[in-house]
């Protein structure tokens, strides 16, 4: 029969200390309250005692003397000191209960160990990343560019204007030199989803660059006019 471990570590520890008579006082009240209360912990202290009946037989037997008991009671009546057959009787039973804990311990300490809880570690942040679009005529205020990796959103305060027949194209350019559009800018904020195909493109040192397109912008996918604003990708 194997030891009982339906209950967490302190619930058999404390149904196996009841079976073996080692609680007292208010610990002792406590546990015989559980045993009244909780089934479960009533069936421990049961599979308990089982399992410590079946540890009886290994131990050795020994016939008490026969003039035991008379030396017992003249020990009791104070008539004199406990014969060293006493004691003997007394060690032998401290062997058998020091054979019981030790059980009891070997028991407790091969208990599976709870399974560590993992705690998964959350992904560090992708950091943001901004630009300044300085116009190349240094005429036009600056435009801010601020890229969330989180969101895959380019937010962009403005544009670099253009006369009427134009309109400003915005790009993207990486370490491979390909200029990828991002799409034409309007004057007021613009919000540019980043598609999937392109987030590699966003790093620090890559160029935006704005520039000077047919009216709709580029038809082909490539730039044609005049880079009218330029600034780089940085780390914030």
């Amino acid at each position: 029969m194997s030891a009982p471990d339906e209950l967490p570590d302190d619930g058999a520890t404390q149904a196996a200390e009841l079976a073996l008579g080692l609680l007292e006082g208010p610990e002792r009240a406590a546990a015989l309250r559980r045993l009244l209360a909780e089934p479960g912990f009533a069936a421990e202290v049961d599979a308990w005692r089982a399992h410590f009946a079946l540890l009886l037989p290994a131990l050795p037997g020994r016939a008490a003397p026969e003039t035991v008991l008379e030396r017992v009671e003249a020990a009791l009546d104070g008539r004199g000191a406990a014969p060293a057959g006493i004691w003997r009787g007394w060690q032998w039973l401290a062997g058998a209960a020091t054979l019981v804990a030790a059980t009891l311990a070997g028991v407790l300490v091969l208990r599976p160990a709870p399974a560590p809880v993992v705690i998964a570690q959350a992904p560090a942040p992708l950091p943001i990343l901004a630009a300044a679009i300085v116009s190349t005529d240094g005429e036009a205020p600056a435009v801010a560019a601020v890229y969330e990796p989180g969101r895959d959103l380019l937010r962009v305060a403005g544009t670099v204007p253009t006369d009427a027949g134009h309109s400003p194209e915005l790009w993207v350019i990486a370490a491979d030199k390909l200029p990828v559009s991002l799409g034409v800018i309007g004057a007021g904020p613009n919000d540019v989803t980043i598609a999937r195909l392109h987030k590699r493109r966003f790093v620090a040192g890559s160029q935006l660059v704005i520039t000077a397109e047919a009216r709709g912008g580029s038809p082909d996918g490539k730039p044609h006019g005049p880079a009218i604003g330029a600034g780089a990708l940085a780390k914030i």
